[in-house]
């Protein structure tokens, strides 16, 4: 349960039932990681979803650490979340983490994903999300923090 003070932000800054989901790939710090942006987003008033098919945002919180990690998230983001895209354009897909901080320039490539952060940028979440969200009706170019 959110402390009390994050209850009342969460409130405050409900979004629309907007959802999210995070898939965690890789080291331990990354499961602690998740659980921050989390706890970000829940008090930003997103929902959890179920599954990355219902969500509205879906994140790939990475790691360049293990071995095949990184070809884990290239082959999801290249079939799975890519299908998911292309069957609701509005779906929003970020990849977080150290890959994504240290391969940001190649993810922004890839045509399914529209928001790559680092574990610096965690807190900062939900205000790209809604950047992204006001882009979408308009010019919709990928972001990088």
């Amino acid at each position: 349960m959110l402390p009390e003070y994050l209850q009342i932000e969460r409130e405050k800054n409900r979004q629309q039932d907007k959802s999210y989901f995070i898939e965690t790939y890789g080291c331990q710090m990354n499961v602690a990681d998740s659980e921050i942006v989390e706890t970000v987003l829940d008090s930003a008033g997103y929902q959890t979803a179920l599954d990355a098919e219902s969500a509205d945002v879906v994140l790939l919180n990475t790691c360049a650490i293990r071995e095949g990690a990184e070809q884990k998230i290239w082959n999801k983001l290249n079939s799975r979340l890519w299908a998911m895209k292309k069957k609701d354009n509005s779906k929003v897909v970020g990849v977080l983490g150290c890959m994504a901080e240290r391969l940001k320039d190649k993810m922004l490539e890839n045509k399914v994903v529209d928001l790559v952060a680092g574990p610096d940028a965690y807190r900062d979440i939900p205000r790209l999300l809604k950047i992204l969200d006001s882009d979408k009706t308009s010019d919709e170019q990928p972001m990088n923090v």
